[in-house]
C-alpha cells in the first residue's frame, strides 16, 4: 500500500462528518481491511507464540508485541497490543511503514503522520512516548 493510499484510507475512517477526529474510530483501525489487504494487528497476524519478552516494546505502559521480517528490500512489520486504542493507533503506524526500506524508515516523521490523520492533538503524552517507542524498536530490527 502506498503512503497516499494508507494515509487517505485512514483519513476516511478516523474523521466524522465534520470533519473532527473521532478517537473513538482508532481502535476499529486495528481491524479494518483494504481492498484485501488488512491495515493491521489481530491475533491471527500476531499469535500467542509471538507474545514473548524479544518481541515486546519497552518503552510503553500498554503490552506491545513486534515483528519485523525483511522481504525484497522491504520490511514488513506485525504487532499486537493488550490495549484496543492502542492496536488502532499501532495500526496506523503500520499503515504508514509497512513496505518502507530501511533507508526510508529511519524518515518516518511520526508527529507529522499523525497531525496528517487528525490525530495529533489527540495524542496524550505517554501514547505519543509509546508510538516513538514502537518506531525506534522497527528501526532497531531493520538495523
Amino acid at each position: 500500500m502506498t503512503y497516499a493510499a494508507a494515509q487517505t484510507h485512514v483519513q476516511r475512517q478516523v474523521r466524522s462528518r465534520k470533519g473532527q477526529c473521532s478517537r473513538g474510530q482508532v481502535p476499529l483501525l486495528g481491524r479494518a481491511n483494504i481492498g484485501t489487504r488488512r491495515l493491521l494487528i489481530d491475533q491471527s497476524h500476531l499469535g500467542d507464540g509471538d507474545r514473548f519478552d524479544t518481541n515486546r516494546v519497552h518503552g510503553c505502559e500498554s503490552q506491545v508485541w513486534l515483528v519485523g521480517q525483511l522481504h525484497d528490500g522491504y520490511w514488513q512489520f506485525h504487532a499486537n497490543s493488550d490495549a484496543r486504542l492502542i492496536r488502532g493507533l499501532v495500526a496506523l503506524l503500520l499503515a504508514r511503514v509497512n513496505g518502507l526500506s530501511a533507508a526510508d524508515l529511519k524518515q518516518v516523521d511520526l508527529p507529522d503522520w499523525f497531525n496528517q490523520l487528525g490525530l495529533g492533538r489527540q495524542l496524550s503524552q505517554s501514547r505519543s512516548n509509546g508510538l516513538n517507542a514502537v518506531l525506534q524498536r522497527m528501526n532497531e530490527l531493520a538495523g
